[in-house]
C-alpha cells in the first residue's frame, strides 16, 4: 500500500510540474528544458504512470517510439523500486549514485525518441 501511495504522490507532483507536456515538447523539437531539469534534479525522473500517458498518445503510432517508451518505463520502475526497497542510513549516497545512472539512461532514451520522431516526420514530409 505504501508503494502505491508513493507513486500516486510522485504522479501528482509530475502533473503539477507539467512534466508530460515538457517531455512532449522536447520530443517534438521545441525548446524544452526538460533534459537540463532532469539532469539537475529539479524535476524527478518520470514515473511509469506518466510514461503510460505518453505511450497512449494516439500520435505515437510508430512501433519504434513505443519500444523506446517501454524501455523508459522499465528504467523508471527499476529506479523507483530501488528507492523504495533501500533501507539504510546511507540513503543519500545510494540515491546519488543510483539516480545519476538512471538519469543518464532516461535522458539518452528521451534523446533517442526525439531523434526518431524528427527523422520519421522528415520521411513523411518527403514521401507525401
Amino acid at each position: 500500500m505504501k508503494t502505491l501511495i508513493y507513486f500516486r504522490m510522485l504522479y501528482e507532483k509530475e502533473k503539477c510540474d507539467n512534466v508530460l507536456q515538457r517531455i512532449k515538447e522536447y520530443i517534438h523539437g521545441n525548446n524544452s528544458t526538460i533534459i537540463r531539469d532532469l539532469c539537475s534534479g529539479d524535476v524527478p525522473l518520470p514515473s511509469s504512470f506518466l510514461l503510460d500517458e505518453l505511450e497512449w498518445n494516439p500520435k505515437l503510432l510508430d512501433a519504434k517510439m513505443k519500444q523506446i517508451i517501454y524501455q523508459l518505463k522499465i528504467i523508471s520502475r527499476e529506479f523507483y523500486l530501488s528507492m523504495i526497497k533501500f533501507e539504510s542510513v546511507s540513503y543519500r549516497k545510494h540515491f546519488n549514485s543510483t539516480s545519476a545512472s538512471f538519469r543518464q539512461k532516461i535522458t539518452c532514451n528521451l534523446r533517442e525518441l526525439q531523434i526518431h520522431h524528427t527523422s520519421s516526420n522528415r520521411w513523411l514530409l518527403l514521401n507525401s
